[in-house]
């Protein structure tokens, strides 16, 4: 939840509380799975290998429409079956990095999609270590992996990132939310978001966290409503964030499939008088200016909603009538 304050030019101070949203959509059509790798390229989304309802690793690969909403199986990941990949996409590239192999075993591979030709390469190991169960998400030419279980078996903090230009992985500060594995991952704008999975304990969690690129801060925000889940698949599109498939707190794979949406604010701007709102649309702070030097009304009424409709907050102001 975040705080906008509007700063108005008559003397008053309005503030509301965006809510950012959740929604449930239709399950996902293939097989219950849990720990696939997710990313998106456009407006496709993509989940590929994690383990299927009989508890074994696959190769599958499918893509999302979500101007349709429809799914497609693809061709199969040719790098062998795999689960707890960390998955990421940067221009028309999607990668899934470490992840746990057929026999059993945490592992270094890091493999390229690329979008327009549909060919797979294999890369340069994950400097790292082996590991399976990270998160992952990128923002701009970096791609990000987080926490996940190590080699010796244990969940981590650990935060890397990868520099797509150079090729280059820098290892970052650790994450401060606790040792963690099987969270799904994804980016909006210059915010990575990583939610659900497993904490030090054992237990599948709803906990939902928030990285700032910019500040380099993480930030706990509002628990994923829909329970606690372990190796969901993550990715993101525009200003929506998509987490599909996982393992419920009863330890049963499924199909669910989530939507986050961080609930941009925007405003139809009327031009009748100097009225200013920035910036539009917003995900954060933003400021209404208004200059009634040529315009001096009795009573001012604000409605602020979201990109879908949903009203947030309503302000009404009457103004005394002896203003200079």
């Amino acid at each position: 939840m975040k705080n906008i304050l509007f700063f108005v030019f008559l003397g008053f101070i309005i503030t509301v509380n965006a809510q950012s949203v959740w929604t449930q959509k239709s399950n996902f059509p293939g097989d219950s799975k849990t720990h696939a790798a997710g990313f998106a390229i456009g407006d496709k989304g993509y989940i590929v290998t994690g383990q299927n309802s009989s508890g074994y690793p696959n190769t599958e690969f499918w893509e999302w429409d979500q101007a349709s909403g429809n799914w497609t199986q693809k061709t199969d990941f040719p790098g062998g079956s795999k689960t707890g990949a960390a998955g990421f996409a940067i221009g028309n590239k999607g990668y899934i990095v470490t992840g746990q192999n057929s026999s059993g075993y945490p592992t270094k591979e890091f493999w390229e999609w690329d979008q327009t030709s549909g060919n797979w390469t294999q890369k340069t190991d994950f400097p790292g270590g082996s590991k399976t169960g990270a998160a992952g998400f990128a923002i701009g030419n970096k791609g990000y992996i987080v926490t996940g279980q190590s080699s010796s078996g244990y969940p981590t903090t650990e935060f890397w990132e990868w520099d797509q230009t150079s090729g280059i992985w820098t290892q970052k500060t650790n994450f401060p939310g606790g040792s963690k594995t099987g969270a799904a991952g994804f980016a909006i704008n210059n915010k990575g978001y990583i939610v659900t999975g497993q904490n030090s304990t054992g237990y599948p969690t709803t906990e939902f966290w928030e990285w700032d690129q910019t500040s380099g801060n993480w930030a706990q925000i509002t628990n994923f409503p829909g329970g606690s889940k372990t190796g969901a698949a993550g990715f993101a599109i525009g200003s929506k964030g998509y987490i599909v498939t996982g393992q419920n707190s009863s330890g049963y794979p499924t199909t669910e499939f989530w939507e986050y949406s961080t609930a941009s604010l925007g405003v139809n701007e009327v031009n009748l008088f100097s009225l200013t709102f920035f910036p539009n649309p917003s995900f954060g702070k933003f400021s209404v200016l208004l200059d009634d030097k040529q315009f001096k009304p009795n009573k001012l009424e604000f409605e602020i909603s979201n990109s879908v409709g949903a009203i947030y907050h309503r302000q009404f102001k009457k103004f005394s009538s002896n203003r200079n």
